[in-house]
């Protein structure tokens, strides 16, 4: 927790902030830099934590590290003359009571990610995936 009381993750070389409200689980930005905590920053920005069959929702994140090279660039340039064209919406919905999955994507720049994530009872995150990159949670007891 931060001397501000704001909560967060944190490794060896970033923080990610995230917060509750209204029974929803927010990640607000992120300082520094770790592939993980940036996954978790893009593949949740937010989730109801109340279940509900087929809940679909949508959020819209910044491109930070899911655009590189040329297109990366692209939108950077292209973010200056119009914000909006650095987001991505976010699409998420769950599938099961343990399971969501969505996309990332922004067409302008014909983007698209998918991201998976698996919920374990009464502990929060079994496994989150973006595309080929995937935080797992550890047992400790195994």
């Amino acid at each position: 927790m931060a001397a501000d009381g704001s909560l967060y993750f944190a490794t060896d070389t970033a923080k990610l902030y995230f917060g509750i409200q209204d029974s929803t689980f927010y990640t607000y930005h992120l300082e520094g830099q770790d592939k993980y905590l940036q996954l978790l920053l893009h593949a949740l920005p937010s989730m109801p934590l109340n279940y509900q069959p087929n809940l679909q929702w949508h959020d819209y994140v910044p491109y930070r590290g899911l655009a590189t090279g040329f297109k990366g660039q692209l939108i950077k340039f292209a973010k200056m003359l119009f914000p909006s064209c650095g987001l991505l919406k976010s699409s998420l919905q769950f599938s099961s009571s343990t399971q969501l999955h969505g996309t990332i994507c922004n067409s302008m720049f014909d983007l698209e990610h998918k991201v998976t994530i698996d919920l374990a009872p009464l502990v929060g995150f079994k496994s989150i995936q973006l595309d080929n990159l995937q935080l797992l949670a550890i047992d400790e007891n195994a």
